[in-house]
């Protein structure tokens, strides 16, 4: 089969999730289960053809559960998913669990609280990421190959033979997915480490990880730290994910970033006056993309536990900033899913602080209502528990720090394919999101300057590009492909070992576009590279430029620099100039590492109690391929 994606598998601290194979493949009798009734056949297996492998219509994969699954599972050598595209427009399904990251939120501990007793969020979820299906599993999705598979393999061959004697031949297939695996976690790192003793570099798994983007709006040197309650944190998250990691568009996380690159952009052109604002006020800005987050919050709990340890941002001899600690944020601001949004928009807090402490409650009643004056259409939740976000990282080790989060749903997702595979642009109402998105980012272009100018208005804020956001949408939600003129110039951007990956990412895995993963080709995260250099470019300030610039010259001027880093970019066509120069542009956005802190822990597994320990898993060193074949 030439066009198909197979299923990861990940470990985490107690256990492992997802798919795998034997070593030279798993070969079964093809099965066409229609419906849940098909299931019994393969439970009874009258015909004792077994092994079977599944062909099941993702519908019904949803309602296949893990219950179900389980009865039949001795019997399943493997699964094949397909899409029936004239059911998709009534499908819901979401492969996250109805309360997201549950395991790691501010209520865990919280018997009136945890796991949503007060509020479902996701009620798509089936929660088949978190699966451990011990079998391969692939999602075809060219539909001549799926009615081979339906026609000439099972009907031609196989359909006779149900609940009857076999009649030979039968047609099977063969799916290999091999993977080098442990348990879970530790003991999989623990056997890198041995096995690295004796040999060269063998790898059988590696934490899943990735950068965090941020940027301090002014940036201040190591000599002035942040000041306590002085610094209001804009965050979206960058990653989704989906058990066929190369099929993960994310439009849910794309939804959010897109705003804060949107407020970057308009923050941008204003620097000077936040720069006074900022000196005259003692407070500052901060805009965060974290990765990692759809997994247990990774690069946000690790941004927190940084600061906890005073080195945020990191300790750089060339680059170093003022220390912001947990006490340095003043204010929370998080943009959630603004996909399916009803023309309304929603503030969410956690009622439980909000009650706790009165100046929490104070600045969070003032922030509403300024939100408010600004927008109609935004309406306050002080009734329901804190939705997923990247804001429990931070109130699960302080929960003083006032905190609101911005979606486009009220007390339950209205994202039917919140982290899967079917989590696609071409589902979206552009135009609708374009509209919301907008009214977002314009709030928080005027919140973030009132913010600095000591919670007064400021008159005349900068405006919010249109033009730019409608570039920057159309590239980031383009489906199916991703040849987006804007992403091939910003990849010249790129070192020139990364150069590459890059536009592999683009053009060969077009669908691999927020999966926080392993390896180098993972690191390449386009929802992320491209966000950084957009707001890297957003941010910065040209200090070079003509047709002798290079990506080396550039490079060489961060020695000379003491703040921030310098990249090469060739003329972008965002603003319409002809001119053709290259320029060299120094900004304030950098990255940190966004891996679980329980990797840095000594004691890993006293480390799993207070963070997600992730690694995914290697394919076999033997056999790298992942293949589907009759």
């Amino acid at each position: 089969l030439s066009a198909h994606y197979s299923c990861s598998l990940i470990l985490n601290g107690t256990h492992e999730f997802g798919c795998k194979s034997y070593l030279n493949g798993n070969k079964g009798v093809l099965f066409w289960a229609r419906s849940l009734e098909d299931l019994n056949y393969i439970q009874s297996d009258e015909s004792q053809a077994g092994p079977y492998v599944l062909m099941i219509e993702s519908s019904n994969l949803e309602s296949l559960g893990y219950t179900w699954f389980s009865r039949i599972r001795s019997n399943v050598a493997g699964l094949l998913v397909y899409v029936n595209e004239s059911n998709v427009d009534n499908l819901k399904f979401s492969e996250d669990t109805r309360c997201p990251n549950s395991n790691f939120d501010i209520y865990t501990d919280d018997p009136d609280y945890s796991n949503c007793k007060k509020n479902e969020w996701n009620k798509y979820g089936n929660g088949i990421r978190f699966f451990y299906w011990g079998i391969p599993a692939f999602l075809v999705v060219n539909e001549t190959e799926v009615k081979i598979l339906i026609d000439k393999c099972f009907m031609n061959h196989n359909y006779g033979t149900y609940g009857k004697s076999v009649k030979w031949p039968l047609c099977a297939a063969e799916l290999t997915d091999f993977k080098l695996a442990a348990g879970d976690a530790e003991r999989c790192i623990r056997r890198n480490e041995i096995d690295n003793i004796f040999t060269a570099e063998i790898y059988y798994c590696l934490p899943v990880q990735n950068w965090n983007v941020y940027a301090f709006l002014p940036q201040r040197s190591s000599e002035m730290l942040a000041k306590n309650h002085s610094v209001f944190m804009l965050m979206s998250r960058v990653d989704s994910f989906t058990i066929f990691e190369d099929l993960d568009y994310g439009s849910s996380a794309i939804s959010s970033l897109l705003v804060i690159l949107t407020v970057s952009e308009a923050l941008g052109k204003d620097a000077h006056r936040i720069a006074d604002l900022s000196a005259k006020n003692d407070r500052q800005l901060l805009l965060t993309l974290f990765s990692g987050e759809s997994l247990d919050y990774i690069g946000s709990s690790r941004m927190v536990w940084e600061m906890m340890h005073n080195n945020f941002p990191a300790v750089d001899s060339m680059h170093s900033e003022a220390l912001t600690t947990l006490s340095s944020l003043g204010f929370l601001l998080e943009v959630g899913d603004l996909t399916y949004s009803d023309d309304s928009l929603y503030m969410h807090i956690d009622p439980r602080s909000y009650q706790k402490y009165g100046f929490v409650k104070e600045k969070i009643d003032m922030t509403a209502n300024a939100l408010r004056k600004h927008s109609s259409s935004i309406q306050f939740i002080s009734d329901k528990p804190l939705p997923p976000s990247s804001l429990h990282s931070f109130l699960k080790e302080d929960d003083s720090i006032p905190a609101i989060a911005i979606t486009g749903y009220g007390s339950s997702f209205t994202n039917r394919f919140y982290n899967s595979f079917l989590d696609q642009p071409r589902f979206l109402n552009i135009s609708e999101y374009k509209k919301t998105a907008l009214d977002v980012a314009n709030l928080l272009v005027k919140l973030s300057l009132r913010w600095l100018n000591n919670d007064v208005d400021v008159l005349d804020p900068p405006v919010i590009n249109q033009t730019m956001f409608d570039i920057m949408t159309d590239c980031f939600l383009q489906w199916p492909n991703f040849n987006c003129t804007l992403f091939l110039q910003l990849s010249e951007s790129l070192p020139p070992s990364w150069h590459d990956m890059a536009l592999k990412a683009l053009t060969a895995v077009p669908g691999r576009r927020t999966f926080t993963g392993l390896g180098p080709e993972y690191m390449i995260l386009p929802s992320r590279v491209y966000s950084e250099l957009l707001m890297f470019y957003f941010l910065g300030e040209r200090v070079d430029s003509g047709a002798n610039v290079t990506y080396k010259s550039c490079l060489e001027m961060n020695n000379t620099n003491p703040l921030q880093n310098c990249l090469f970019y060739q003329e972008l066509f965002l603003y319409n100039t002809s001119d053709g120069n290259n320029y060299c542009i120094c900004s304030p956005v950098k990255h940190s590492l966004a891996r679980s802190p329980a990797f840095d822990i000594p004691g890993m597994m006293r480390a799993v109690v207070c963070y997600f320990y992730a690694c995914v898993l290697i394919c076999s060193i033997f056999n790298n391929n992942s293949i589907p074949r009759l």
